[in-house]
């Protein structure tokens, strides 16, 4: 198979299980579907650091508004549920634009509830996808602690 194919068909596996994702979010929330899904692009772990944090981190997906939404290259799509997950957390702040909501945060409480909505739509996920307890906890643990201040609230994502 030639380079191009390979990718054509890595292109095709992503949009479909940007759909599938998609439908399950819509189905555990008021989300409608939407017209256009967005665009996923995978991203040097580096180039996330840098529009996420400002520095070192542990970020894996980012969605600052649009129709984009950025992966760590490094997530195998295809065969990590916990990869999926997180492309599955990025989807709800896409849906939650689409439903009017600016991707941007106006405030830190915004900000905030957008998150916690994302971190437990991606956690019962999960517990669907039976991912094994010792994993779900690494989600808890963001949950349990976002708050934000003030200052800091344009750099979260």
């Amino acid at each position: 198979m030639i380079e191009e194919d390979r990718d054509d068909l890595m292109t095709i596996t992503v949009d479909n299980l940007v759909l599938q994702l998609l439908a399950a979010i819509s189905n555990s929330t008021n989300y409608s579907l939407p017209e256009h899904p967005p665009e996923i692009v995978f991203v040097a772990h580096s180039y996330l650091e840098q529009q996420v944090c400002g520095r070192p981190c542990n970020v894996k997906g980012w969605f600052p508004s649009g129709r984009t939404i950025y992966l760590d290259e490094r997530l195998d799509l295809e065969n990590d549920t916990w990869a999926k997950g997180i492309l599955l957390h990025e989807l709800v702040h896409y849906l939650q634009q689409q439903e009017g909501a600016p991707s941007e945060a106006a405030d830190c409480e915004t900000w905030e509830r957008r998150e916690q909505e994302a971190y437990q739509v991606q956690y019962r996920w999960l517990v669907a996808q039976r991912v094994p307890a010792h994993l779900l906890r690494r989600i808890s643990r963001p949950y349990l602690k976002i708050e934000c201040q003030e200052a800091n609230a344009e750099q979260r994502q």
